[in-house]
């Protein structure tokens, strides 16, 4: 099985559970990271071992190894490293909510579109039992 090489922007604590999540995928490696606040950084590499650590998204988007980038930014900062990324050719998981600006999620999608990039949100509890069960549950009325 190849590894996929993956990068995330944005290291507050949802960042850091996309690290730890990443981090417990066999077939997944976090590459590099991003953050404006090089605390955050820090602990990525000194905690996490994560070598390449940034704190300007242009950078880590630049790398021809990542193919998957985690934007997990503040919402009101998706569209600018979500639509780059897609520009440099990876694929992006954008943290919920995406925005809470219609007109930004259809710049999202219309960049995945021209990009033939795929831009999805990050809904982490999308196949909890419990939600399944509450689906079932309503419609069985």
């Amino acid at each position: 099985m190849r590894t996929l090489k993956v990068g995330i922007i944005g290291l507050g604590s949802w960042g850091l559970n996309h690290l730890e999540a990443y981090r417990q995928l066999p077939f997944v490696e976090v590459v590099a990271v991003c953050d404006a606040n090089p605390e955050r950084l820090r602990v990525a590499l000194q905690d996490y071992g994560v070598e390449n650590i940034y704190d300007e998204a242009e950078s880590l988007l630049g790398r021809d190894d990542i193919e998957l980038v985690s934007i997990v930014t503040f919402e009101r900062g998706h569209l600018k490293p979500t639509i780059q990324a897609l520009q440099a050719g990876k694929h992006v998981i954008v943290e919920k909510p995406i925005t809470t600006d219609p007109e930004e999620a259809r710049q999202m999608l219309a960049a995945a579109q021209t990009y033939q990039r795929y831009a999805v949100p990050g809904h982490l509890l999308r196949f909890e039992p419990k939600y399944a069960e509450i689906k079932q549950i309503l419609d069985s009325g």
